[in-house]
């Protein structure tokens, strides 16, 4: 089955449909980033710098 679509997919379908995936990876995996509900580890590691590279586990 692959090879008979890969056998009829011309030479810019590939590329345009890897990059489809990629978008749709990258803004799945921006959402899951935002929309997740680690703030104290966030807020943690984000004044990490500032504390002096303790972190609290």
């Amino acid at each position: 089955m692959f090879k008979e679509v890969l056998a009829r997919m011309d030479l810019a379908t590939a590329p345009s449909v890897a990059l489809v995936l990629f978008m749709g990876l990258f803004v799945g995996v921006a959402a899951w980033l935002m929309l997740s509900r680690n703030d104290r580890h966030f807020d943690q590691m984000n004044k990490l710098p500032l504390d002096g590279g303790e972190v609290d586990r």
